[in-house]
């Protein structure tokens, strides 16, 4: 069963500027991490029990 995956805007923002920070030095690291790091969230839709939910996301209501 598929799983959706909600990013916070909060969640956005962050991912946007540590993209920012990496690609200051490197912009194809900056890339490469926004790559795995979509792959990572696209496999919460398969299993969603294979990461732990961090506090601060149970407090938001996840």
């Amino acid at each position: 069963m598929k799983h959706r995956v909600r990013l916070t805007d909060e969640a956005q923002r962050q991912i946007e500027t540590i993209s920012d920070f990496i690609a200051i030095d490197s912009t194809p690291n900056a890339n490469r991490w926004l790559k795995n790091l979509q792959k990572r969230i696209e496999s919460l839709c398969n299993s969603p029990e294979s990461h732990a939910v961090l506090y601060s996301a149970e407090v938001a209501g996840f």
